[in-house]
This record gives C-alpha cells, sequence and structure tokens, in this order.
C-alpha cells in the first residue's frame, strides 16, 4: 500500500499498526519510528542523544503558558504530537498580543516551547533503503506570509515561490 495518509493516525504509527498486523506492506516508516516521530518530545530526545543539535525548549502545562512568557522572546509554541505545523505559533520580540490564548488550543494540556531561530525552509525528497538512500533534490520554499504554516501548506491562494 503507498500510504499518503497525514496526520494523527495517518503517520503516528495507527495505520501502521493495523496494516503490520493485516500483513500488507507499505510505504512510510514503521510503528515504533512513526510514534517517535509524532511525539516531538520523545524524537527530540532522540536527536539528543544520537548528538544532533536541538533548539533548547520545555514542554509546559498550558495553564502556566497562559500567564506569560516561559522563555526570552522570539520562541516557538507547538502542540508536542500534531503534523505539519499545526497549531504552530513564532512569538516574536514586537509581539504585543498574549503569547498563548488558551481558549483555541484544541491539543492537549501540554504545549511545547523552544527557542526560535531563524533559518530557510528547504525540503529534500529520499529514495532508497537497499541500495542506499539517494536525494532527488532540494526545494526552498519561500511562503508570502513568512512562515510555512499550516494555512501556507494546505489553503488555497497562499503560494509560495
Amino acid at each position: 500500500m503507498f500510504n499518503a495518509l497525514h496526520g494523527k493516525g495517518g503517520e503516528d504509527g495507527t495505520i501502521q499498526g493495523l496494516l503490520d498486523m493485516l500483513e500488507i506492506p507499505y510505504t512510510h516508516s514503521g510503528v515504533l519510528a512513526s510514534a517517535l516521530a509524532m511525539d516531538k518530545p520523545a524524537a527530540k530526545q532522540a536527536f539528543v542523544a544520537a548528538g544532533l543539535p536541538c533548539p533548547a525548549g520545555i514542554v509546559v502545562p498550558r495553564e502556566v503558558l497562559v500567564r506569560g512568557d516561559v522563555m526570552a522572546r522570539p520562541y516557538v509554541v507547538k502542540p508536542p504530537a500534531e503534523g505539519s505545523s499545526v497549531g504552530v505559533r513564532i512569538v516574536r520580540d514586537h509581539d504585543n498580543a498574549q503569547p498563548f490564548d488558551d481558549a483555541h488550543w484544541p491539543f492537549g494540556d501540554e504545549v511545547l516551547v523552544e527557542r526560535f531561530i531563524p533559518g530557510r525552509e528547504i525540503t529534500v525528497a529520499v529514495l532508497g533503503e537497499e541500495t542506499g538512500p539517494r536525494a532527488l533534490g532540494a526545494l526552498e520554499i519561500r511562503p508570502h506570509g513568512g512562515f510555512y504554516d499550516y494555512t501556507a501548506k494546505y489553503t488555497e491562494g497562499r503560494p509560495c515561490t
């Protein structure tokens, strides 16, 4: 099966586990890798343990973030277990608004807050396993709104250059 499912259920190990139980081969990472990748704090621990640099960050109860900044700005607020930039917000130095709106947070009781690191959005497709992985090329994504958020990815009329 060609797995093109996205988000919870599609890339978090759920469908992979079902396909494994049914002994149906599929494209995509397996159950453990998928589940670990969707759990941002757990994935970050694995990356740090492997020696990869990661931005400083903490997981806080959402009621703590409602009271104000938990680290110096700029920082990123994101759900601990969502994909595709769902719920992600960059809190910048010049933002006058409250950094977190508890009334519009349907992603659970915890929030991942990480140091904002400016950079370029580059995506690379990789193909191959048995003969070794091969990059199929790199593409820079430059959204008109400045941040490649969920709206920029999935709303018609919000093109990138």
